[in-house]
């Protein structure tokens, strides 16, 4: 499948925090600390305390960098083109109810007075432009549009007042049932496989190593010191 769910402000915030969590396990397994620092004839000596307290931070903000552009794309993502072989069955009955919310459009059309052939003209429109505004509803105004139009003067006269409102009516009755379900699918194996990479590999993995790595620094942070900079002269 060539559907990319991450972004790729969310692919570059992923490689970073994993090139930090890396950098910092590597410090914490070769025991890396902080030279002191000379600065014009003073001994400026780098607290043991600063280092933790710097990659803890640093982790956090990419942590936090990589869960908004994820949770970013969560949420926007648009149903893959996948849901559709997975919803086959669920717009098989769309469609079938759309056939019979046809015939009966035409029937309520020709019981008005209006001739077969622009009455089926009207209720096949109305049924394509359901179909590709699935799974949102066309509105009542776009419904009484598409039927109106084509009429004549004479002929949109002897329609009922709230003929638009039957039709739309008529039309929500198909669209609504399938619609509740559009975006919770019965999926099969590789849909199963889809989604568990994505939130498995590309979500729980990095996080999973982030909150570790957060966890090991925010136990070496020691907070009883307070000035980032211990500063002494002829010591």
């Amino acid at each position: 499948m060539a559907y990319d769910p991450l972004s790729r402000s969310t692919r570059t915030s992923k490689r970073m925090l994993l090139v930090v969590v890396v950098l910092a396990f590597f410090i914490d397994l070769f025991h890396i600390s902080l030279l002191d620092i000379p600065l014009g004839g003073l001994e400026t000596r780098v607290d043991p305390g600063v280092l933790p307290l710097l990659i803890f931070v640093i982790v956090l903000y990419f942590t936090i960098s990589f869960g908004i552009a994820i949770f970013d794309d969560v949420a926007n993502t648009p149903t893959p083109h996948v849901l559709e072989i997975y919803n086959s069955e669920l717009l098989a009955k769309l469609y079938a109810g759309l056939s019979q919310a046809e015939k009966d459009i035409t029937q309520m059309l020709a019981s008005h007075g209006v001739e077969t052939g622009p009455a089926l003209s009207i209720a096949r429109t109305i049924s394509f432009r359901v179909k590709n505004a699935f799974p949102a509803n066309v509105s009542r105004e776009t419904i009484e549009q598409i039927t109106l139009h084509p009429l004549d003067e004479e002929t949109r006269s002897g329609l009922p007042e709230d003929f638009g409102i039957q039709i739309t009516r008529l039309i929500s009755n198909v669209v609504e049932p399938p619609a509740k379900d559009y975006h919770h699918p019965k999926i099969g194996a590789y849909l199963q496989f889809f989604y568990g990479r994505l939130y498995g590999f590309e979500l729980a993995l990095p996080a999973a190593l982030a909150l570790g790595t957060l966890f090991l620094y925010f136990q070496k942070i020691d907070l009883a010191w307070l000035g980032l900079f211990t500063t002494a002269s002829g010591n």
